[in-house]
């Protein structure tokens, strides 16, 4: 019995130190593929948050411009049922009168074209203002046929009136806005109404310098 617990402490003492090292490298090996693992996923994180960020097809922006057209023109048409600002003044007056004050006087035809109406329907619109005294007519000295029509005192004055209960409107409704969203609007519109008069209208020039405010 001596002699085999001296064998077994000799063999014991015998072994190479550091037996147990692979076992602590196995251990820093799994912690190696730990920290793979860890980076593989932030890697994945960061590449989903980036797909997440970036901006939508055109397809989906285009989809959303015409869903968001068709809703303002309902919300228009709402305003226009619920308040009081066209009670004198429809709007198709008060864009004519509005065009003679941004554009000066000018002929039915040009009236028609900036407006993208037909003459005849211009004309009328035209012989009623001036029945009501807010525009006046006289003679085109390029063509005596035709007549320039004017804005008088009166229809400007009413035109005001009507602008500044719309613009008293859409300050309060743009109320919580930043002045620079304020003026992103407007500049946007003004692109949007350029684009359709290039398209639909004649005259689109005209119309050109009157968003821009020329």
């Amino acid at each position: 019995m001596e002699a085999a617990r001296e064998s077994r402490v000799t063999a014991a003492a015998s072994a190479p130190a550091g037996t147990g090292a692979p076992d602590r490298s196995s251990a820093a090996g799994g912690a190696g593929t730990g920290t793979g693992m860890g980076t593989s996923g932030t890697g994945t994180g960061t590449a989903h948050r980036s797909k997440a960020a970036d901006p939508p097809h055109r397809d989906e922006a285009l989809d959303r411009v015409e869903r968001q057209t068709a809703v303002l023109v309902r919300h228009i048409e709402l305003l226009y049922r619920r308040t009081d600002v066209h009670d004198t003044l429809d709007r198709a007056e008060y864009l004519l009168l509005r065009t003679l004050d941004d554009s000066g006087p000018m002929n039915i035809n040009a009236l028609a074209a900036v407006l993208g109406l037909d003459p005849s329907t211009a004309g009328r619109q035209v012989s009623v203002l001036q029945k009501a005294g807010f525009v006046a007519r006289s003679p085109d000295p390029a063509d005596r046929r035709c007549s320039v029509v004017t804005p008088t005192a009166e229809g400007l004055a009413r035109m005001r009136e009507v602008q500044t209960k719309r613009t008293e409107n859409h300050e309060y409704l743009l109320r919580d806005w930043t002045d620079e969203d304020v003026q992103t609007l407007g500049a946007i519109l003004a692109k949007y109404n350029t684009s359709v008069a290039e398209k639909y209208l004649t005259g689109s020039a005209l119309i050109e310098e009157t968003a821009a405010g020329k």
